[in-house]
């Protein structure tokens, strides 16, 4: 009986706390902030922050940007990435090396990814000038993927039926 009676204070006990726990969500105000708006102090995230400064500088634009150029008939300036980059998913990796530069220009407020930024913005509409009726170069590597691709996804799915 004693332990029952235990457990059973032990079972109120957690669900008081539960309530409690989500009564006061309903009292907490999320705001957004800037990303401007922190300063890191030495500790794991500043470490972190600069791991990811050395890791993005690392990158070249142009080898990113390379696949773009020669699917729109221009010559790369730089070879490109293996993996992703040199295969159906070029430029996959681009949008999100913009995004991290963006944001560490945010965060930093170093020139060096406002101009990495700004210079792979305005090769992309340099790449895009020559394209046939504004069609981008993702557009043609998508139609050459699915030409490879989609038949044999057909196939295989008739001969599952």
């Amino acid at each position: 009986m004693k332990k029952l009676r235990n457990t059973f204070a032990y079972c109120v006990s957690i669900l008081f706390f539960i309530t409690q726990l989500l009564y006061a969500q309903d009292r907490l105000e999320v705001k957004p902030f800037a990303l401007t708006d922190v300063k890191l102090l030495d500790g794991p995230f500043k470490h972190a922050t600069d791991l990811n400064i050395k890791s993005l500088l690392a990158y070249e634009p142009d080898r990113l940007l390379a696949r773009f150029r020669s699917e729109a008939g221009l010559e790369p300036r730089a070879e490109s990435y293996k993996g992703w980059e040199g295969q159906m998913l070029a430029g996959h990796s681009l949008g999100h090396y913009l995004s991290a530069c963006a944001m560490m220009y945010q965060t930093i407020g170093d020139k060096q990814f406002l101009d990495r930024f700004n210079y792979i913005v305005d090769e992309l509409e340099i790449i895009q000038k020559p394209m046939v009726a504004g069609i981008s170069a993702l557009l043609r590597m998508v139609k050459r993927f699915l030409k490879r691709k989609l038949p044999k996804v057909i196939f295989a799915r008739k001969a599952l039926i």
